[in-house]
């Protein structure tokens, strides 16, 4: 599997359009079968949290890759609860808002992480954390 990106990375895919969702899935897209403008296009409507401020894009891209990568149904539904109590034991909460501090599912909420740098600054965390759990989850897959 290719080097996992660095923050920066991230921020720039972020720059350029990218989201959290995205990022997440394509560093799994060996794994999965399919090719990373494939993995983007099935995540194009899930970061920020799902457009809502809902679930982190960097944990339903994580379901996502697991989903996609073991085959086995009753397996992957406990490799995904896994994957999410790991993030939440990370990072306090699967939720974007609440990561952010802010609601993206709001219009003045986006306005106000896009214009504080929230997004660049701190969303590449959150993704990067998500890698790394779910590198450790997929190593026999």
């Amino acid at each position: 599997m290719k080097p996992r990106p660095t923050k920066e990375e991230i921020t720039q895919f972020f720059a350029n359009g990218g989201n959290c969702c995205q990022c997440t899935l394509a560093r799994f897209s060996e794994k999965t079968g399919y090719d990373v403008d494939e993995t983007n296009r099935i995540a194009r409507c899930f970061g920020g949290g799902m457009m809502m401020g809902e679930v982190c894009g960097g944990v339903t891209g994580g379901l996502m890759a697991i989903g996609l990568t073991v085959e086995d149904p009753a397996k992957a539904h406990e490799l995904g609860e896994q994957f999410e109590e790991a993030f939440r034991a990370k990072f306090g909460t699967t939720l974007c808002r609440d990561l952010l501090g802010v609601d993206v599912g709001t219009d003045e909420g986006y306005a106000e992480a896009s214009e504080s740098g929230k997004l660049l600054d701190f969303c590449p965390i959150p993704v990067l954390g998500a890698m790394e759990i779910l590198e450790q989850m997929l190593e026999d897959y």
